[in-house]
């Protein structure tokens, strides 16, 4: 068989078994074709079948700068269990913990971030949006006061106790 054919071959490997494009794969036979000869019409990589499990991971090990880069996993929707999210956002330490157990800190810290500023905007034009400010009367809330100062600000969660004649630290709701 002629140098071409190994050349071919070697080539096909490429796009077939690496999935490599056309231009990946002639660099990647160009670079591995002195590693190659033909027997009996059977293309060879250091003595080996170029098609053996051990050739391919030895391909996959020592040139993996030849082959393309796997394609990125899409990150996998996040289900995290309501109630649980509910609890962590009004202060339970331990939803929380369990919150940052199974998304992780940050994502935890984030959905919990997201909820408390859900909680004071969506029910600025309801009756009870009194209820869900924690310097409210009604829902009053000193863990929930520090969780909205850690997830909004100093300025803007005194902007929420203000809506409602309090202010950031203040020990009893306003009568």
């Amino acid at each position: 068989m002629s140098d071409d054919s190994r050349f071919t071959k070697l080539r096909a490997t490429f796009v077939d078994v690496f999935e490599s494009n056309e231009a990946q794969a002639d660099i990647g036979a160009g670079a591995l074709y002195q590693l190659t000869e033909m027997k009996a019409g059977k293309l060879f990589l250091n003595g080996k079948p170029i098609d053996s499990a051990d050739t391919l991971a030895w391909v996959r090990t020592n040139y993996a700068f030849l082959l393309p880069p796997k394609a990125e996993e899409k990150p996998k929707a996040i289900t995290v269990d309501a109630a649980t999210l509910a609890s962590a956002t009004a202060g339970n330490l331990t939803a929380l913990g369990r919150l940052a157990r199974d998304v992780g800190a940050d994502k935890a810290r984030e959905l919990v971030a997201t909820e408390l500023k859900k909680s004071v905007t969506d029910n600025r034009d309801t009756k009870d949006a009194h209820h869900a400010n924690p310097w409210s009367k009604s829902g009053w809330s000193l863990a929930r006061q520090g969780a909205v100062v850690r997830a909004m600000g100093l300025e803007r969660a005194g902007g929420v106790a203000a809506s409602v004649n309090s202010r950031v630290g203040a020990t009893k709701p306003v009568q």
